[in-house]
């Protein structure tokens, strides 16, 4: 065929190709033997089209440095070994790609003897998307990346490195999974550079090798969770880029999920819930975070402790996001599901009305039995979940004793048994409580993290410790101040001084006896203030002493 150089079948020992351009395609194939190819060099050579090098074995030194494929480039069930054991110059028999340009789609495939040099290869073309693809390749010596640019994303599905695989000073441009490759004695990414999403799924290290991050930088997140890294790694002065974990946690939200790899693992399985992706990042730096804190490296473990943390309150408040939601796009579903419950509270406010207006008695006995069949309706339809769900055993009583109560108060207002607006108000507070003590009992794990955050960033701050305790002793000298009657707030030294003196008294908690405000006795309502601000200003103060002892906890 006049369109193809061929060499099928071909036994090139000691051949030179240096700098030669081949216009046509070139086939190395497999005819009756295979191609056998030795101490042949290929430097700098122009392959401008397609070139095969299917079934072919390498002996020894093989040299493809500086060398161009612009062309499909097939390297599939290769065999490369090493037949002769002499060595030139000290070096052991390599098979190099140094400097090589791969511009087209590529596919490496097969078992290689020879050590592999790949360093300085160009991958792929900027801005392009170009299959590169080592999948089911197996590497039984050394094979190093080092300083390579990955314009494409490269597939590593099912390889196998048995020895040293060595990607120093790498930059991968383009979103890189590495799935169920297998990493059997040193794996170097010292030093890397990940521009985009980076996933190890499935990979495995033995227990007698290990895998090293040293320096290298992830500018759009680390997935590590479902893989074996549990020993013999190593995170030294790894960069996660904020920004870019949160341009993720962005496209989450507002389910711009074409922008994210990890919502469906690289397209290899069907979009999870958007709540795992969470859970897969907070669990890589769970791992990270063991990994430091088993080398004594409490100032890194600490650090994404952190990180692991914050991101578990992103996590809490998506799944309230969703609540919410599912709520509002279900709210139709609900009414018709619950139109009983919907229609004893119709019952009930045309009930109030009709007894404001007539004062019969009939209205007040319908409202009071519209309660009861409320409450009894919720337990019926809820029976099942409170079985699992005691409020006694969980603690969440209160909520219920105050809801009770303040129907109660706001029944005794309504029949205007005692004539007075302290029973209405007093229904509301205990039916504000009620709600109060409900929504912390839903709310507990969001509450506590976010109260971690913003009083020293989960132990790792005393300045957010400091800051914490004295806004809330501002607020509430602000708040108290304004509640005692006849004071004018004014800038002057006297006004400046009894403001500092106010502050003072609030932040002193171990003070309960003779308290006094401008030396006045503070009303109900003040001390009731003084009494919740000094709570949460005595968590500061605990806080900002953790904070401080952050590098000292066991």
């Amino acid at each position: 065929n006049s369109f193809i150089v061929d060499f099928k079948g071909a036994k090139l020992y000691s051949v030179i190709f240096n700098e030669v351009q081949f216009e046509r395609i070139v086939s190395f194939e497999k005819l009756e033997s295979p191609t056998e190819i030795k101490n042949t060099k290929f430097e700098g050579a122009v392959f401008s089209q397609q070139v095969n090098f299917h079934d072919v074995l390498f002996y020894d030194n093989i040299f493809f440095q500086n060398a161009i494929f612009r062309g499909k480039t097939y390297f599939l069930n290769i065999i490369s070994e090493k037949i002769s054991e002499d060595t030139t110059n000290g070096k052991e028999k390599e098979f190099t790609f140094k400097r090589a340009k791969f511009q087209n789609k590529t596919y490496f495939s097969g078992n290689n003897y020879i050590e592999l040099n790949f360093s300085e290869v160009e991958f792929g073309v900027k801005g392009e998307d170009i299959t590169i693809s080592f999948s089911n390749a197996k590497f039984y010596e050394n094979i190093r990346f080092h300083h390579c640019d990955f314009y494409s994303s490269i597939n590593f599905e099912n390889t196998t490195f048995e020895k040293l695989v060595d990607f120093h000073g790498a930059i991968f441009c383009e979103a890189q999974p590495f799935h169920f490759t297998d990493f059997s004695e040193k794996a170097i990414f010292a030093n890397v550079k990940f521009k985009k999403e980076v996933q190890f799924l499935y990979c495995k290290i033995k227990p007698d090798s290990y895998i090293r991050f040293e320096s290298s930088i992830f500018e759009r997140g680390l997935e590590i969770s479902r893989s074996n890294f549990r020993r013999n790694i190593n995170f030294w002065d790894i960069t996660i880029d904020k920004e870019g974990e949160q341009e993720i946690f962005r496209n989450l939200n507002n389910q711009h999920y074409k922008d994210i790899k990890y919502i469906d693992d690289f397209g290899k399985y069907p979009t999870k819930e958007v709540a795992m992706v969470y859970r897969q990042i907070r669990e890589t730096y769970r791992i990270i975070k063991d990994d430091f804190y088993a080398q004594n490296n409490r100032i890194e473990g600490l650090n994404f402790y952190e990180k692991e943390m914050s991101v578990y309150l992103e996590e809490k408040r998506l799944s309230k996001t969703k609540k919410e939601e599912k709520y509002e796009s279900n709210c139709y579903k609900k009414i018709k599901r619950d139109k009983i419950f919907y229609s004893l509270i119709i019952i009930m406010v045309i009930t109030i009305i009709l007894w404001g207006c007539y004062k019969y008695f009939i209205f007040y006995i319908i409202l009071i039995i519209s309660f009861v069949l409320v409450l009894v309706e919720r337990w019926y339809k809820n029976k099942e979940k409170l079985k699992s769900k005691n409020i006694l055993k969980q603690n969440n009583y209160f909520s219920f004793i105050f809801l009770i109560i303040g129907i109660i108060f706001y029944l005794i207002w309504i029949y205007e048994a005692m004539n007075t607006i302290h029973y209405f108000v007093i229904s509301y507070i205990f039916l504000f409580f009620s709600a109060v003590f409900l929504y912390f009992y839903q709310e507990r794990d969001r509450i506590i993290l976010w109260l971690n955050k913003n009083s020293n960033s989960f132990g790792t701050d005393w300045v957010v410790g400091i800051n914490f305790t004295l806004l809330i002793a501002l607020i509430s000298s602000m708040i108290i101040l304004s509640m005692t009657p006849h004071i004018v707030f004014s800038f002057d030294t006297e006004g400046i001084e009894n403001f500092i003196r106010t502050l003072v008294e609030i932040l002193n908690i171990t003070e309960w006896a003779d308290i006094k405000i401008l030396n006045k006795e503070p009303n109900t309502w003040q001390y009731i203030l003084m009494f919740f601000s000094r709570i949460f200003i005595g968590y500061g103060y605990y806080q900002t002493i953790q904070a401080f002892r952050k590098f000292g906890k066991s």
